[in-house]
């Protein structure tokens, strides 16, 4: 299971911060998760340089960054950092990939992805989704942290994908993913565990 953050080294300096209120941790974290669920269209704002759905934004990129210049913030608000990207990135899942729709490159090259941008997505979502369930339990021990995971991707996957994206499916697509990366490293850790015998 921590292979995971293995791939990003500045995540095991997330830490939980010493003197904040369990309340404090959690309304954090509810605040970066709703500020988070709308930095990948920040996009909209550097058309010079990004093409909308660039892969700079539609990523976890941008809450790489948060790890790496705020990792002092804690973990609850960089935990919710990515569970509010992974929600976007998870509904942007069903916009068909042709014109804006498609994950691009940005300057010089302003090429798209194509098909690519369809497990480009669902990769980053699923990453995201993880990486916030095993960094929130810095801050709030299980199964708080898990719970606390958990119950706002799926009240963010609900709202989010029923008012801006108007879809039940988008509710559908992130839920499924959501559920993934609980069950998915379980069955992982499972299978090595049936492999050491």
């Amino acid at each position: 299971m921590q292979t995971f953050l293995g791939c990003v080294p500045l995540a095991r300096k997330v830490t939980d911060v010493a003197g904040r209120s369990p309340v404090a941790k959690i309304g954090l974290f509810l605040l970066m998760a709703y500020l988070f669920l709308w930095v990948p269209d920040l996009d909209f704002l550097l058309l010079d340089l990004l093409h909308h759905r660039s892969i700079v934004t539609h990523s976890v990129l941008p809450a790489l960054v948060f790890i790496f210049l705020g990792w002092r913030a804690g973990a609850a608000p960089i935990a919710g950092a990515l569970v509010g990207i992974a929600v976007h990135l998870s509904c942007d899942l069903l916009s068909p990939m042709i014109g804006f729709g498609q994950i691009w490159l940005p300057e010089p090259y302003k090429m798209p992805l194509g098909a690519f941008s369809y497990p480009w997505l669902a990769i980053n979502a699923l990453l995201a989704f993880i990486w916030a369930k095993r960094i929130v339990v810095r801050s709030l021990p299980a199964p708080y942290g898990d719970l606390l995971a958990a119950g706002t991707g799926v009240v963010t996957a609900v709202t989010y994908g029923w008012v801006n994206e108007q879809a039940v499916s988008a509710i559908i697509v992130t839920l499924a993913i959501l559920a993934l990366s609980y069950a998915g490293p379980a069955i992982l850790f499972r299978q090595g565990k049936r492999y050491e015998r």
